[in-house]
């Protein structure tokens, strides 16, 4: 595999002057003491993530990924409001699996989607089941077979006439893929919320486990453990606690959507299992390679490619009163929600995105906690405070 980055930078490519495996002195200069550490990790890993897919794949295969956050308009601008930030001008790749920018972004916005069915689910009446499914995997198995295996066994489950008690009672169900990584390979698991109109009874769960098992088999996989392969818990915030405590918020929709949050775990000297992010983390400490954690990044771009993240099933959404958002419209700051706007022109811009990227992070990292001057101070840029220049501002109240 060659990791090595093509010389020379293009409006079409703009990374690809850089050494993937190099941080710039103004990449490592980042002061975040006052800045939100999560916004610098996720654009130090978008960065490297940029990097490696442009060294290791032909200009004609590039992913959107590796022109995201790139300056798009003739003006760029951070918007900032009560804890929020968003960015207009630039290019937003959209991917919730291989980009920790656009993931975080799009996955709140769904988490919000998802807690407000639960929610509106409640006041019908209806009854809603956490349910996790799983495969067999072992260091052999590629990405791409096990997701496909989750993916078909799951299929096949749904026609299983052993199973019409249960799925009779189904009114919808919200089904989110997640990937997981580590020293037995990929384990990838899907987490559905089953919204029903009655209880589900033990015997329906057993039915439930038995049929997921005869799916994964007939799809050519190892037959699961019915104590591991499917777990079953009521969903309420009470009775799904301990399970949600990892990432230590007591919400339905969080363990469904932020898959980013979960960090990794090293067992010893060999054992260990993250999440994908976590493989171009310089922070999170794996007993494997450089090379390996990106020969691994690179399996996982390819296997997550094409694969729905979270899905509602047809027409639950309308039951339930929740709108349809597109995933570029998550997270964007209406004009009259902006307190504060701090403005580059376009070369300005590219110039700090090349050079010293992470001053735009630190940015945005301070602008999510109202330090806005502070923000313009480590980036530069024109502040505009509640739509009024700071300079102008500042002069008037003197």
């Amino acid at each position: 595999m060659n990791l090595a980055l093509t010389s020379g930078a293009s409006e079409a490519a703009p990374l690809v002057n850089r050494k993937v495996t190099t941080q710039t002195q103004s990449d490592d200069q980042s002061n975040s003491k006052e800045a939100d550490p999560r916004i610098i990790r996720r654009w130090k890993i978008r960065r490297l993530s940029q990097r490696v897919l442009c060294g290791a794949l032909p200009e004609t295969e590039w992913p959107r990924i590796v022109r995201c956050g790139w300056s798009m308009n003739a003006l760029v601008a951070l918007l900032g409001s009560k804890g929020k930030t968003s960015w207009s001008g630039i290019e937003h790749c959209n991917s919730i699996w291989c980009c920790p920018l656009c993931s975080a972004r799009i996955r709140e916005g769904r988490r919000s989607e998802i807690q407000e069915g639960f929610e509106a689910s409640k006041n019908l009446g209806w009854k809603a089941y956490f349910v996790t499914f799983t495969v067999p995997h072992s260091i052999s198995t590629s990405l791409g077979s096990s997701l496909g295996g989750l993916r078909e066994a799951y299929k096949k489950m749904r026609r299983y006439s052993s199973l019409k008690s249960f799925f009779s009672k189904v009114e919808g169900v919200i089904t989110s893929t997640e990937i997981q990584v580590g020293s037995s390979g990929f384990h990838p698991h899907r987490h559905c919320i089953f919204f029903t109109s009655s209880e589900i009874g033990e015997e329906e769960v057993s039915s439930l486990k038995s049929a997921w098992a005869k799916a994964v088999v007939k799809e050519g996989l190892a037959k699961p453990n019915e104590s591991v392969g499917v777990v079953v818990k009521e969903a309420t915030t009470a009775g799904i606690s301990n399970y949600l405590s990892k990432v230590q918020e007591n919400k339905v929709s969080l363990e469904m959507t932020r898959s980013d949050l979960k960090q990794g775990r090293v067992n010893g000297k060999t054992e260990w299992h993250c999440s994908p992010f976590d493989l171009l983390d310089s922070e999170v400490e794996l007993p494997i390679s450089v090379e390996q954690r990106y020969k691994l990044w690179l399996e996982y771009y390819e296997g997550s490619k094409g694969v729905s993240a979270i899905r509602w099933s047809r027409g639950l959404k309308k039951k339930l009163g929740v709108g349809e958002v597109a995933d570029e419209e998550l997270g964007a700051l209406s004009p009259n929600e902006v307190e504060a706007e701090l403005r580059w022109l376009k070369e300005e811009y590219r110039q700090l995105f090349k050079k010293q990227p992470f001053a735009l992070a630190q940015a945005q990292a301070l602008f999510k906690v109202g330090k806005y001057e502070e923000a313009q101070k480590v980036a530069g840029g024109e502040l505009l405070l509640n739509n009024e220049p700071l300079a102008k501002r500042n002069a008037t109240t003197d």
